[in-house]
């Protein structure tokens, strides 16, 4: 029987000259039977990592989580103190002490781990004020231990050192943080990121801690067990948002059959959002538009459908195929919207009249789109998807866009499509595996009628 790591990365090397240590990843008990795809990474990342770092890779080996099947969670801690190691080894080290490193590793605490190494990495080589920030980080408070508010953070500290290390580096000399991150404090840190993306001015206002309201409501999914909401303003008011949310963040996990993608759902009512829209998800939190949040106002009636949808962007982010992801979140707010009120799941965008087809859509550069053109990414996928909603049944429907949703989050090896990028060729593959033929017909049909040939 071949050796499961012969064929990877340095594992060769590795094998003919540090046998003892090729020796020690073989012997765990997820890698003897061979590497799968899911479980690929994860041991490429131990080769490298007992081939340049060896105390490291030691320090690792100790971990009761490595022993037993990997999870995506402990493929980014690995990731995480793997390259810290090389560009910031007083990190990696801090990194490997932490009490919450020393049993099972929570998503949560993987992604913390990941996302500090990006922070030390700056323009392509680390930066040193970076690398001396990114240990003050680990070491406040808000890390003692992890929650998804503290996540957020971590991840929305990244965003904005991305955008601009110069704010970076002043947000956290502010007095408010330069003390140190409070588990309180992180809940709005989380918003930072995002927000100075588009609205630089709030960040300020967010970071002065007066005249910021938190409402916080805890929730226990059937799916996901309990889940912070939160809403965050800028005037000390309540409405029914928070009942708007609540239910969207139930309707949808519900309708897709998967645990929630996160444990702090955070929403900003500020203008910090993409041009021309009502809302905007950042991964960390979302926000909507001030006006949002107004009851009786004039969009008022669009709050359940904006919270929604965004909402629903938890799930459906990250592709290129915009799309997919603009057209799957609303259909979901349409759900959503039919389990609170049953009103009917209909379209809630006008026609574009700018491409005729998804796939000319698609041949689009998004400079050519410009924003209004980019609406057609809302109308064609919601249509789209609508139609399968439509004409497939109920069980067959949510089979197959659950299965898309399980291809986003990892390389199908029994599809002919490349990579967790969705394609056409994802949502070909999701709709038409184990369906009658006549299922599978109908599904090509709409694909032709609104997407035009596969390539």
């Amino acid at each position: 029987m071949p050796s499961p790591i012969a064929e990877l990365e340095n594992g060769t090397w590795l094998e003919r000259n540090e046998r003892a240590r090729a020796a020690e990843i073989k012997e765990l008990p997820w890698v003897t039977n061979g590497v799968d795809n899911a479980e690929r990474e994860a041991v490429e990342l131990l080769i490298a990592t007992a081939r340049w770092y060896p105390a490291t890779f030691h320090a690792l080996l100790q971990k009761p989580w490595l022993k037993d099947n990997i999870t995506d969670a402990e493929t980014d801690a690995i990731y995480g103190i793997r390259w810290t190691e090389r560009y910031n080894p007083e990190l990696a080290e801090a990194m490997l002490q932490k009490s919450w490193v020393q049993d099972d590793i929570t998503a949560d605490e993987g992604t913390v781990l990941e996302f500090l190494f990006w922070i030390t990495w700056y323009e392509d080589e680390p930066a040193p004020q970076m690398l001396e920030t990114a240990v003050q980080i680990l070491n406040m408070s808000f890390l003692d231990s992890v929650t998804s508010a503290d996540a957020s953070a971590v991840r929305s500290l990244d965003r904005l050192e991305d955008i601009s290390a110069a704010d970076f580096l002043e947000v956290m000399s502010h007095p408010t943080l330069n003390d140190g991150i409070t588990d309180e404090e992180a809940k709005i840190v989380a918003l930072l990121g995002g927000t100075y993306s588009y609205r630089p001015e709030s960040v300020a206002i967010l970071l002065r801690g007066t005249g910021v309201y938190l409402e916080e409501r805890v929730v226990e999914l059937p799916r996901s067990g309990e889940v912070l909401l939160a809403i965050i303003r800028i005037r000390d008011q309540k409405t029914a948002s928070m009942d708007f949310l609540e239910r969207s963040v139930r309707a949808i996990e519900e309708f897709m059959g998967e645990t929630f993608p996160v444990g702090y759902v955070a929403l900003f009512f500020d203008d910090a959002v993409f041009p021309e829209s009502g809302g905007t998800n950042f991964g960390t939190h979302f926000a909507a538009q001030l006006i949002y949040d107004v009851e009786n106002s004039y969009a008022w009636d669009y709050t359940p459908l904006v919270i929604a949808h965004e909402v629903a962007h938890y799930y459906w982010h990250g592709s290129s195929r915009n799309w997919i992801d603009e057209g799957a979140a609303e259909l979901l707010a349409s759900i959503s919207e039919h389990s609170r009120i049953e009103t009917p799941i209909e379209p809630t965008n006008n026609p574009c009249a700018s491409v005729k087809s998804i796939a000319e859509l698609e041949a689009l550069k998004p400079e050519d789109l410009g924003v209004k053109g980019f609406n057609c990414n809302y109308w064609l996928g919601e249509a789209f998807f609508l139609d399968l909603y439509r004409t497939l049944s109920d069980h067959t429907f949510r089979q197959g866009f659950r299965s898309l949703y399980l291809k986003s989050q990892h390389e199908d090896p029994t599809d002919d499509c490349e990579g967790t990028d969705l394609s056409i060729c994802h949502v070909a593959a999701a709709f038409k595996t184990s369906v009658s033929v006549e299922v599978a017909e109908r599904v090509d049909e709409i694909i032709s009628r609104w997407y035009g040939p596969i390539p």
